[in-house]
């Protein structure tokens, strides 16, 4: 089934996504990587829809109509409610200057660490796990986050300007990565989560000591020493001339067809 998102948008739903976001953000150890720009909350509100389709014949959960553009997902409706949905859950709204982006840049950080587990109550539990996993993933790291997005499978089959069509995966999440709908029973508050990844953490490192242990013990191998003497600069001297003369550097200009956007191969289609 191919639909464009959901059968009506619904703005509540796209404000609790965004203030999930915003909860999800405020668990992070390091205070900057707390802050989420405009850029972010839309993208993760993208992998939310995402996650949704996948589990409902293709329908999204916001249902509202995503963009391919510029280098993203793009939806004016959510960017539009991302001040109010932002202050309504008493985040912080930062502001800075950026000689890099030429004008003052926005951020939101939520202080409340706590409300992460009610507002995870009020969604599907495919969509808070996809936005737990993609922001502890990215937090605010924005090229690592557009890379991501731009590779999902609604961007690849799209041009410039297109509306993106989502579809319905029955038992796979895959495009979100790591996203996996979490099994019915086996949900965890967010305090033990930080628990259990603590423990794997600690168990992780241990392996790692005992494995570089073993390293420091073994014996250095032996490796001969090359012999720079004129045979061996004859025979660069030779191999040089194999390869033949040396390539003129020059500009060029590549032309591509818009055809290309909609190439089986960019979409995967044709890829074994």
């Amino acid at each position: 089934m191919h639909v464009l998102a959901g059968p009506k948008m619904d703005p509540a739903r796209i404000d609790l996504v965004l203030q999930f976001t915003l909860a999800a953000a405020a668990q992070e150890d390091d205070l900057w990587q707390r802050e989420l720009g405009p850029i972010h909350l839309i993208k993760y509100a993208y992998l939310a829809d995402l996650a949704h389709a996948a589990r409902h014949s293709g329908e999204t959960y916001s249902g509202v109509p995503w963009r391919f553009y510029h280098f993203g997902p793009w939806a004016l409706e959510v960017n539009d409610r991302i001040p109010r949905a932002a202050e309504n859950a008493g985040a912080e709204r930062l502001t800075f200057n950026s000689a890099k982006y030429d004008g003052e840049r926005t951020r939101y950080r939520l202080q409340d660490d706590a409300v992460i587990d009610r507002l995870a109550r009020l969604l599907p539990g495919e969509v808070a796990s996809a936005v737990r996993h993609a922001v502890h993933e990215f937090t605010n790291d924005t090229y690592a986050l557009l890379n991501h997005v731009y590779l999902t499978k609604p961007m690849l089959r799209a041009a410039p300007g297109d509306y993106l069509v989502f579809e319905g995966e029955e038992r796979e999440i895959d495009e979100v990565g790591k996203a996996s709908a979490e099994p019915e029973g086996a949900k965890l508050s967010w305090k033990q989560r930080k628990a259990q990844e603590a423990k794997l953490a600690a168990l992780r490192k241990q392996v790692r000591k005992r494995l570089a242990e073993r390293v420091s013990k073994a014996p250095a191998p032996v490796s001969p020493q090359p012999r720079y003497d004129e045979v061996f600069f004859e025979g660069l001297k030779w191999l040089d001339e194999l390869a033949g003369s040396a390539i003129e550097p020059t500009e060029a200009e590549a032309v591509f067809s818009d055809d290309i956007w909609k190439s089986g191969t960019r979409g995967g289609r044709e890829v074994p």
